[in-house]
């Protein structure tokens, strides 16, 4: 039976309704959730784009304040043990137990603590206290090696009164002294702390008194009530007189300590780069070469003869500034300990230095070897 002209058209009419539900209950309907959700994609990404775009205007901002930290930590790195330097930390604790030995007879230990400095910088200390009998030479000695730790280590207070009735053994006429020494070791992060705190405890354990009894190391040591924070200054703070010379404002730098300094003992660079550093731990003579010729300026170092370094970079016109500071105490591990600094400079810029320096081991000299004590025509220095 054929169909009617309006019976089609009502059929194509109907497969057309069905079609469009189909096409909305299964297409559309699932489909509508997700461009809900790329929507809300989109404008996440525009306004993270927003965020990237923002901070790649302030780009340059960032480099300013990283180069600003870096700077700020590589200064503290001079008061402040690091992971970096946590071996010369641990030989310089090592050192220290085998000075007390057996002298020992009692001692604490504190569990790092935070510590607030200025500009909310934050490091760590522990602090050590111990007692111990020795003659009057041997306690001297000790002290000394404590205070030349360096800033990184303090002596935070002491006492020393004679024993009566007591002698050394090594010598009828010597007179033993009964010591209380408190120390205070600093750390820029608390991680280092930790790992010196758990290997002085157990470098410390492993030794006896006199009478071969163990040693009870407690831990009830304090921190004293004022710490670094007088001593460590902001870095991104300083200011001094124009007509004075420091570390904070030379434009060359050089450390000397003595032997049993708690790091490196020599170290030499230019603040123009400032990254770039000659660091040497030795006992023998350092002799540096400084040489500015144009624009651009060379530290050579040559440590007993040999271990030959050098460092250059360019540097800025005008006339520079140099500290030289040297802190060399008269014991035999230092006696071969010297610095010589010589100075060749090309340039028509003038040199202003300042020396500090405890124990006479440095010479500034001209490129021919002789010695500078005032003023230097050749080379342009005002010392």
């Amino acid at each position: 039976m054929a169909l009617k002209k309006n019976e089609i058209k009502l059929l194509i009419i109907l497969c057309v309704l069905v079609f469009g539900f189909i096409f909305v209950k299964f297409v559309l309907m699932t489909t509508i959730p997700k461009i809900n959700e790329a929507k809300i994609r989109l404008e996440e990404v525009k306004a993270q784009k927003a965020a990237l775009d923002e901070d790649y205007r302030n780009l340059d901002n960032y480099y300013t304040a990283l180069e600003v930290k870096n700077t700020v930590n590589e200064r503290l790195g001079e008061y402040l043990m690091n992971n970096a330097g946590i071996s010369d930390s641990i030989e310089f604790i090592e050192k220290l137990a085998l000075m007390m030995g057996t002298d020992i007879e009692n001692i604490s230990l504190g569990r790092p603590s935070e510590i607030s400095g200025p500009e909310e910088i934050k490091y760590y200390g522990f602090p050590v206290s111990f007692s111990a009998t020795m003659p009057y030479g041997d306690f001297k000695e000790l002290l000394r090696y404590c205070e030349g730790g360096s800033k990184k280590i303090r002596v935070s207070s002491f006492s020393i009164k004679p024993e009566e009735n007591i002698k050394s053994d090594s010598s009828a006429d010597e007179q033993l002294f009964k010591s209380s020494i408190s120390l205070v070791f600093y750390t820029i992060d608390k991680d280092t702390a930790s790992k010196l705190f758990q290997f002085s405890r157990a470098k410390l354990q492993e030794f006896k008194t006199r009478d071969g009894e163990p040693i009870y190391i407690k831990e009830d040591a304090e921190l004293p009530d004022t710490d670094l924070p007088g001593l460590i200054s902001s870095a991104r703070d300083r200011k001094t007189p124009g007509h004075l010379i420091t570390m904070d404002n030379a434009d060359f730098i050089v450390f000397h300590r003595g032997y049993l300094y708690g790091g490196y003992n020599f170290e030499t660079y230019a603040t123009f780069g400032s990254k770039n550093r000659i660091r040497e731990t030795t006992a023998e003579k350092v002799e540096v070469l400084m040489t500015i010729e144009g624009n651009t300026y060379t530290i050579d170092t040559l440590t007993a003869g040999s271990f030959q370094k050098k460092i250059t970079g360019d540097i800025p016109d005008r006339d520079f500034t140099m500290y030289i500071v040297s802190n060399v105490n008269d014991i035999k591990e230092n006696e071969n300990l010297f610095l010589d600094i010589k100075v060749k400079n090309n340039s028509d810029k003038t040199i202003r230095v300042h020396i500090e320096q405890k124990g006479n081991r440095v010479k500034l000299m001209d490129r021919d070897g002789n010695v500078i004590t005032g003023k230097n025509e050749k080379e342009k220095i005002y010392l």
